[in-house]
């Protein structure tokens, strides 16, 4: 006696969902996790930092105010933001002495970019640079119309006088696909002086 056309095509139909479910799993495990074998480390003598980078991103050094920008290649034919990281470290203002003051300076700074198209998303005192710091996760755009929305983690300390800023940008629906990468760089971060 066979099996009935029903429990095949039942059968066949958890088999199918099995299989996707266990690719998708794979893949999704595959693109989140690297281990220390998939980073290099980039060290700035000059400021005194390093900090470990994915070994497929590409560096450039000082553009703009920064001391080095990770950029991450493309994920596809169509893919057109480069998910990026950057490195910035800078005098802090005479009137800021200390940590706290220079968060708020950050922040007021922030909201003044981005006025009303800011959503902050998390503000906490982090580790960070082997000092204490502060985290701000935050979604943004442009306040031209269709604007892309952006989602950023920034990073900083203080340290003798000077401001480290580690901050890391995708779009938003981007942001969990590059969440581990970013959190293994900022927790990488070293102040060498």
């Amino acid at each position: 006696m066979g099996i009935s056309k029903h429990k095949r095509l039942t059968l066949l139909y958890y088999l199918v969902t099995s299989l996707a479910v266990l690719v998708s799993a794979l893949t999704i495990y595959m693109h989140i996790t690297k281990d220390d074998e998939d980073y290099s480390v980039f060290v700035n003598e000059d400021v005194g930092v390093s900090i470990k980078y994915p070994t497929d991103w590409d560096i450039q050094e000082y553009i703009q105010n920064t001391v080095v920008t990770f950029i991450s290649p493309y994920d596809s034919e169509i893919d057109t933001v480069l998910e990026n990281c950057n490195v910035v470290v800078e005098p802090i203002p005479p009137r800021t002495t200390n940590l706290d003051e220079y968060t708020e300076l950050i922040k007021n700074q922030m909201n003044s970019v981005f006025k009303h198209y800011i959503e902050v998303k998390e503000s906490k005192s982090i580790r960070f640079g082997g000092r204490r710091g502060h985290r701000y996760i935050y979604a943004g755009r442009s306040p031209e119309e269709g604007a892309q929305q952006y989602q950023y983690i920034l990073n900083w300390t203080v340290y003798d006088g000077l401001g480290y800023q580690f901050t890391c940008v995708t779009i938003e629906e981007d942001f969990p696909l590059f969440e581990r990468t970013f959190n293994s760089m900022r927790k990488s971060f070293k102040i060498l002086k």
